[in-house]
């Protein structure tokens, strides 16, 4: 599934949510052939969740994005269940969502905000003495 944002500060880029490859595709159209490269994600088909800058973040089907005037782009990462934040310099960051896994950080749950098709198991509750 491919949703596309056309950039507002330069008419001749369109930014696609790239599902299948994990990432954030950038179409240069003014290009012959058009020019298709990755903004954001996995340059190899991987899936994951990290929180990084351009091609070092990853994604885990990325299906949806919106973007503001100024560039920053808000992406709906279905399969971490995460509003993922890009800004007009690259870096990817996690805004609403806890994500899955261990050893990931875990962000606040907003469960009335997202609750993706494919939501994660909460945080477990530490017990007495733990």
């Amino acid at each position: 599934m491919y949703t596309q944002r056309r950039d507002q500060r330069n008419a001749n880029i369109i930014y696609v949510a790239d599902s299948g490859n994990y990432r954030i595709a950038l179409m240069d159209i003014l290009q012959t052939p058009v020019v298709v490269t990755t903004y954001a994600g996995s340059l190899t088909g991987q899936a994951g969740w990290r929180d990084d800058i351009g091609t070092a973040a990853l994604f885990h089907e990325p299906f949806s994005i919106v973007m503001t005037r100024d560039g920053t782009m808000y992406v709906a990462d279905r399969e971490n269940s995460l509003i993922r934040q890009i800004t007009p310099t690259g870096q990817v960051t996690t805004l609403v969502g806890q994500g899955c896994g261990s050893g990931r950080a875990r962000r606040p749950v907003v469960q009335w905000l997202w609750d993706g098709p494919h939501p994660c198991p909460p945080s477990p509750t530490p017990g007495p003495g733990g």
